[in-house]
């Protein structure tokens, strides 16, 4: 995974061709051998999809970060896809179909948690687009022109 992330970050348009070359046989093994790797533990029920686990999890999203190109991904998400040939990204897509679709709902679970704490903190509800304190009678604070006037 580290060996993969290094061949989207470092890429710069200005590397001459035996670089871009480089980096793409790298990327390219290196996403064969992470496929090959994590078939074999589903097969030795080492990486459990069921299970579910903390390490398991954070796998996944790293994954994600790495394989994702659903409309839905961050931008900086699935970069990866143009540091390699289509043949090997497609084959990578479908050998981490399953891993990458339990990512993307724990993802988006993700969110919607941190959606709905913003909202309980700012004092906004995100489903009725009503303000908390005003819905529950709580003061607002008065403003510097409403304060003089006031007195």
């Amino acid at each position: 995974i580290s060996i993969l992330r290094w061949c989207y970050q470092c890429t710069s348009d200005t590397d001459s061709d035996t670089m871009k070359s480089i980096r793409k046989v790298l990327a390219e093994s290196a996403s064969t051998l992470l496929c090959t790797e994590i078939s074999l533990h589903k097969l030795q029920g080492t990486f459990s999809l069921a299970k579910r686990d903390e390490l398991s999890k954070r796998v996944m999203a790293q994954l994600l970060q790495l394989f994702d190109d659903s409309n839905e991904a961050p931008r900086w998400s699935g970069q990866l896809k143009h540091t390699m040939s289509p043949f090997v990204w497609n084959a990578a897509q479908q050998q981490l179909e399953e891993e990458l679709r339990i990512a993307r709902s724990d993802r988006r679970e993700r969110n919607e948690k941190q959606l709905k704490r913003a909202a309980a903190v700012n004092g906004h509800s995100p489903w009725f687009g009503i303000n908390r304190r005003e819905s529950v009678g709580i003061a607002q604070p008065m403003s510097e022109a409403n304060f003089a006037t006031s007195r």
